[in-house]
């Protein structure tokens, strides 16, 4: 009979608060191996969180929120910094604590922040008190830097961040990650051994992400969807400019924006739109509740996700995928694997908004053939990334990691 191990999971910001690709995994992989593990969640209290655990009998472990100061003085960069450095010695002393408390088998920290850094620091020396410590590196900081370096404020933090990172990579007992791509960047970049590495793909629940056949939709119209952060790093501009010359040819076509906004992005974004006349072909839903998500999706003719910063898994490509969308996104990143490098959806360079363009045109002018790929892709995503697809393989390797006998 399997022990069952005894798994602490930290994710600063948790689901359902957070529906970021991190949190999003966070709350994947606890329903994947709820049964399986005596799981505990750690994160940041917040009353919506609270309620989610308490309903899904999830255990787990809160600290208060940091205490907040008026955001007026946040402008000034000094008292940014020195707040930001006191909000991480705040959540990483709390969580150490409590992990120390718990003396967990395995600790999982979902990405790095300053509480696994906080950790591997004091008891690097004193076997972490036995417990094992996985990071899932989702983007690090080091593939974000050529963005941030682009916004002055964030150079320093970004280089602080990057050091973090080196020491908890080298001093963790084992990486996982979403993609060879991701693999093979922090092998390049950071010096990992290979074998540190475990290439393990983010979880998709093809329960709630796949078609509604309820949906009634209008054929005349052609909706493009985006979900995800309405921000120029997104790459919302390449896409708003593609849609403006896909309109000049194409009197049926509409944007969907689903997600956080911006605004500043929002406004440059509009004023493209009004020199074209198509403000009211762009509708911004700024947040839709999880589980009715993929009815986005189902209304959507073609999924575009045209991010210009480093992705190692898109949610939003993969779920596009499970409902059965045609998905035209970045080749950027680990996103071409869950693509299957075009076989399953098509792709173009960041930024290019010609080859945007055409490629949605394509898609528009001959929809009908792609309907053997659409569910092509579904099948793909339920064989490699469902929770059925994918339990064994996390359980092998955390049970593998702490030896666990049968």
């Amino acid at each position: 009979m399997n022990k069952k191990i005894t798994f602490n999971i930290l994710c600063r910001w948790a689901f359902p608060l957070s529906q970021g690709g991190v949190a999003m995994h966070n709350k994947n992989l606890i329903d994947t191996l709820l049964d399986s593990m005596n799981i505990k969640q750690i994160s940041l209290f917040h009353i919506e969180n609270k309620t989610y655990f308490d309903s899904r009998g999830i255990p787990f472990d809160t600290i208060k929120q940091p205490p907040k100061i008026p955001h007026f003085f946040l402008k000034f960069p000094i008292v940014n910094n020195s707040y930001r450095f006191f909000i991480d010695k705040y959540i990483s002393n709390n969580m150490s604590n409590l992990l120390v408390r718990n003396k967990p088998d395995l600790v999982e920290y979902m990405d790095i922040n300053s509480e696994a850094f906080s950790f591997l620091k004091k008891n690097n020396n004193n076997s972490k008190n036995s417990i094992k410590v996985v990071i899932r590196s989702h983007t690090p900081w080091a593939l974000l830097k050529p963005y941030f370096k682009r916004k002055e404020d964030s150079v320093v933090e970004a280089w602080g961040a990057i050091e973090k990172e080196k020491f908890c990579f080298h001093h963790c007992d084992a990486i996982t990650v979403p993609s060879n791509h991701l693999k093979n960047s922090l092998i390049e970049i950071y010096n990992i051994q290979p074998e540190k590495i475990e290439v393990i793909p983010n979880i998709v629940d093809v329960n709630v992400f796949k078609p509604n056949r309820n949906i009634i939709k209008d054929n005349k119209i052609f909706n493009i969807l985006h979900v995800g952060r309405f921000d120029e790093s997104k790459g919302v501009i390449t896409l708003i400019k593609a849609f403006s010359l896909l309109s000049k040819k194409h009197k049926n076509v509409i944007l969907t924006n689903v997600g956080k906004i911006v605004e500043k992005t929002k406004m440059n974004c509009q004023k493209i739109l009004k020199t074209k006349d198509l403000l009211d072909k762009v509708n911004f839903k700024r947040f839709i509740n999880y589980e009715n998500l993929s009815d986005e999706y189902s209304k959507a003719d073609v999924v575009v996700v045209p991010s210009e910063i480093y992705e190692s898994f898109s949610y939003t490509v993969a779920q596009g995928m499970a409902c059965e969308k045609i998905v035209i996104a970045s080749n950027i990143g680990g996103i071409p694997e869950t693509l299957k490098f075009g076989e399953l959806g098509k792709m173009f360079n960041p930024g290019n908004v010609n080859e945007l363009a055409n490629l949605i045109e394509e898609v528009l002018i001959n929809k009908p053939k792609y309907k053997v790929i659409e569910k092509g892709a579904r099948k793909y995503i339920i064989e490699n990334f469902s929770n059925a697809a994918l339990k064994e393989r996390y359980l092998k390797f955390y049970q593998n990691l702490i030896n666990v006998k049968n």
